[in-house]
């Protein structure tokens, strides 16, 4: 079978822009979302931190985020490690969302007993 190495090489390099994209819009937007959620929890639990899992593991992501996305900005960071480091964060986010709001005692629960 014969390739096509212009095809080849217009896909690596749409794959490259969509993953600087996805890193430079789900940084912004998920910082926006764990700010809200900490001036949300004062009134409402008495306190923006209280030790709850899903808080832990958001704030465990949202510091990978940060790592991948200074590297991205600041250093040029490309290749692999960035690439299995965002994989690692979508795994995180998986088992945020699965594995602590339904298995886990956590108020942010999507089953309560």
């Amino acid at each position: 079978m014969k390739r096509n190495l212009g095809l080849d090489l217009l896909l690596v390099v749409l794959g490259n822009a969509l993953y600087a994209f996805g890193v430079a819009a789900s940084f912004p937007l998920y910082t926006l979302g764990v700010v809200s959620g900490l001036f949300w929890a004062k009134p409402v639990y008495g306190a923006t931190f209280t030790g709850d899992p899903k808080e832990v593991v958001s704030i465990i992501v949202w510091l990978l985020m940060a790592y991948v996305f200074h590297g991205r900005l600041a250093t040029g960071w490309r290749g692999r490690k960035p690439a299995r480091l965002m994989v690692l964060v979508f795994g995180l986010s998986l088992f945020s969302i699965v594995v602590v709001n339904t298995l886990m005692e956590t108020h942010h629960s999507f089953i309560k007993p």
